[in-house]
């Protein structure tokens, strides 16, 4: 058989790999997947799925029965988020294109079943690479992506509301003009939910230039562009797992595989093939960091300190008057938080009276609370999964539809606690708690 293009003949010894690099919204790469496996009848087909993406890929309905609750109390909500980024950004390019996302993986399956062939899943997987790419990200990188998931304006717009509020909180440079100040504060956090949408003309995609896209050429300004802009993203979510599926093929015992993977995973997994690849470190789970320990404890500690300290140098007067101003503003921040993303009434009145005890506890959290809440008296229906790709892509997406006000719910009022938590150690400053 001649060389085909965006195929790579390849061995291990006396094994065989035919790799396949396709565009996972392209006809043509779906075609020529199963155009290959007709041709070469391997022992085994080996595709870039993991367990958990071979599930879905087979079943494209279920996101409808997805289980919020489960997602929130098992602390996952942040690469749900960043699944979702992901599962958006490929669904729009689908709809251009008229095809399925991961038609070609679906070609594959259909072919190593009809034809009787072992199927190997090859790819790592995908909660471990999300739980590698977010723990492993810089600051800076964090906030890059959710420019690019809520849009720019959107962020900056954030960025100075916080920014002012903590200026305003801690210095007297706005004294006289409070009233002025909390209103623009305020401003800046809605103005992104009436921004008009559609004002950034997207580029077009064509079939052509999806392939010219899995030239080799190409592909590598492509890759180096995102390991410019986004490094630890493109490290996590490429480079690790071109190791990761090349150790899985070399681990294969099959004496021929068609091997089908997205076009990006080539370059890579050409440069690996006969390196010795540590699996193990490939799948290991990241430690949190120093700043997210200290501050997953140190709140807590200081303020359980502050308290039990309090009882021996203040008088009883001055303790409770602590302890209410301390519930009101932690409560009074989570649910302001919560009241601003439009959350049901009992979530905002969970977040009350929740935030000034999570706050204690490093195993809890006030997001995950309201979150659950807002999931069990807002059940999203089926038609909230069904357009939540769609919603996902804009800030008043994310009001209307169930699944991400939930997300909204438990975010918004983690952050008002927070603020509420800055603002209350300002008011009574910790140095001076003691002062009679």
């Amino acid at each position: 058989m001649d060389k085909e293009q965006n195929v790579e003949r390849l061995s291990f010894g006396d094994r065989e790999v035919i790799l396949i690099g396709t565009a996972h919204v392209s006809k043509t790469s779906a075609e020529q997947v199963t155009r290959v496996i007709e041709e070469e009848q391997p022992d085994a087909v080996c595709v870039e799925l993991c367990e958990s993406r071979y599930q879905k890929i087979k079943d494209p309905d279920s996101w409808k029965n997805m289980d919020l609750v489960k997602i929130l109390k098992e602390g996952k909500l942040m690469l749900f988020i960043i699944n979702l980024i992901l599962a958006s950004h490929q669904k729009k390019i689908a709809e251009k294109m008229g095809i399925n996302p991961g038609q070609e993986m679906l070609n594959a399956i259909s072919s190593a079943e009809e034809n009787e062939m072992s199927l190997e899943l090859i790819d790592r997987d995908v909660k471990t690479t999300l739980n590698r790419t977010w723990g492993l990200m810089s600051l800076s990188n964090k906030i890059k992506l959710l420019a690019s998931m809520l849009g720019t304006m959107t962020i900056v717009a954030w960025l100075l509301s916080f920014i002012l509020f903590i200026v305003h909180q801690s210095s007297q440079i706005f004294e006289g003009h409070d009233k002025i100040i909390n209103i623009v504060i305020v401003a800046l956090f809605l103005v992104p939910f009436f921004l008009p949408e559609g004002n950034n003309k997207e580029e077009e995609v064509t079939e052509e230039s999806l392939e010219k896209l899995k030239e080799q050429d190409m592909l590598e300004n492509l890759l180096q562009e995102m390991g410019d802009n986004l490094p630890d993203v493109k490290k996590r979510l490429i480079d690790e797992r071109d190791l990761y599926m090349v150790k899985k093929l070399q681990q294969c015992e099959s004496k021929k595989m068609v091997a089908v993977v997205g076009a990006g995973h080539v370059p890579g997994m050409l440069r690996h093939w006969n390196d010795e690849i540590d699996l193990a470190a490939l799948e290991e789970l990241p430690q949190p960091g120093i700043l997210s320990k200290c501050f997953k404890y140190g709140f807590p500690a200081v303020l359980v300190l502050v308290g039990v300290a309090g009882m021996f140098f203040l008088d009883f007067d001055k303790i409770k008057d602590l302890i209410i101003s301390y519930i009101i503003i932690t409560g009074g921040g989570a649910a302001i938080g919560a009241v601003v993303v439009l959350s049901h009434p009992w979530s905002i009145f969970l977040a009350f009276i929740s935030a000034p005890i999570t706050i204690l506890h490093p195993a809890l959290g006030v997001g995950m609370i309201t979150g659950v809440s807002e999931a069990v008296k807002r059940k999203p229906t089926a038609g909230d999964f069904e357009t939540l790709l769609d919603d996902f892509g804009s800030v008043k997406g994310w009001i209307k539809n169930r699944v991400t006000r939930v997300l909204l719910t438990s975010v918004a009022s983690s952050i008002g606690a927070i603020l509420g938590l800055l603002y209350f150690c300002h008011k009574h400053n910790v140095t001076g708690f003691f002062k009679s």
